[in-house]
């Protein structure tokens, strides 16, 4: 029976996480535009999502403190995990308004098609002379 040979460089050599902090910043915000809520441990180094009828999602704690120094997040309670926390003010993106298509200024309204049908057209005759 050979026994397995474990060399300290093969410990050593550690693969850096595939998700950056910055990927996780960008995830923890838009799950709290959605209305989750961020719990951040007191007494230990974990941090969730909440929402009522979603339930409770992991999150980075990394990301989740990175929020807290910047003041992305406010404080909202107190939480039997650890710390609750919302979205601050300043960090909700506004959608920007669409503009609206200008009607060129001789193009008929549908008011002035139906005041004009409403003076002297009758609806009967209209009929009649579509079947004909």
């Amino acid at each position: 029976m050979e026994t397995a040979d474990f060399s300290s460089t093969e410990r050593s050599t550690r693969e850096r996480p595939t998700v950056t902090k910055d990927k996780w910043i960008t995830h923890v915000v838009r799950k709290l535009e959605k209305g989750y809520i961020l719990i951040v441990a007191n007494d230990r180094r974990s941090a969730n999502f909440y929402k009522a009828g979603s339930g409770y999602e992991m999150c980075s704690y990394q990301a989740a403190v990175q929020m807290v120094r910047d003041g992305s997040v406010v404080k909202t309670r107190d939480h039997y995990l650890g710390t609750a926390y919302a979205l601050a003010p300043h960090m909700i993106a506004t959608p920007p308004a669409r503009p609206r298509p200008a009607a060129p200024e001789d193009a008929p309204t549908l008011l002035d098609a139906l005041l004009s049908d409403e003076a002297g057209d009758d609806i009967e005759g209209d009929v009649a002379t579509a079947e004909a």
